[in-house]
């Protein structure tokens, strides 16, 4: 970083020539960077908002399996448990409709 500023901030190359024209190029890159960032934060927050909301409510997951149960041809099965001391408590199943191709895990 110390680099950067201090090729930043000098003026003189070795040689005693002006080097005015390759800090401005470097400092338009920077201040590009910086509207790219400074642009991109709303659509950024945008999407994290968007992604800590669910998708579908319990509710209408149930109204969805109610539904699904209601077909012939619907298959359910049950997650079997785990020896694993950490997956203990997990329990679950499948519900799938191959008429409708749809399930439910």
């Amino acid at each position: 970083m110390d680099e950067v500023m201090s090729s930043l901030l000098s003026t003189v190359t070795k040689k005693g020539k002006s080097n005015f024209k390759s800090i401005g190029l470097k400092l338009l890159v920077v201040s590009l960077i910086l509207i790219a960032i400074a642009a991109s934060i709303p659509y950024g927050y945008a999407f994290y908002q968007k992604s800590k909301t669910a998708k579908y409510s319990q509710v209408d997951i149930q109204k969805d399996l109610d539904k699904l149960l209601t077909v012939a041809d619907t298959v359910q099965y049950s997650w079997m448990r785990t020896l694993n001391p950490k997956a203990k408590k997990v329990e679950g199943g499948i519900v799938w409709s191959q008429e409708k191709q749809t399930g439910i895990m």
